[in-house]
């Protein structure tokens, strides 16, 4: 199994109901940094998420990052 597959099945090792992934879900969300509201306009929102979901990427050190935040 690749490694980040086996990360995520220990974070959700403990989770033995869906409302249990759900709130783990949540909390993991919670611990991500803010997302800054210069990126909070229109070009920036997903479309269809139940959720108003923004997503910014750039570039740093010439790698690609990607930054999503509901």
């Amino acid at each position: 199994m690749p490694k980040k597959q086996g990360l995520i099945k220990e974070l959700f090792a403990n989770c033995k109901t869906e409302e249990d992934k759900y709130k783990k879900i949540m909390d993991l969300g919670r611990q991500q940094p803010t997302f800054s509201n210069e990126y909070k306009i229109p070009e920036n929102i997903i479309q269809g998420c139940q959720s108003t979901m923004y997503i910014h990427a750039f570039l740093k050190n010439v790698s690609f990052r990607l930054i999503p935040f509901i």
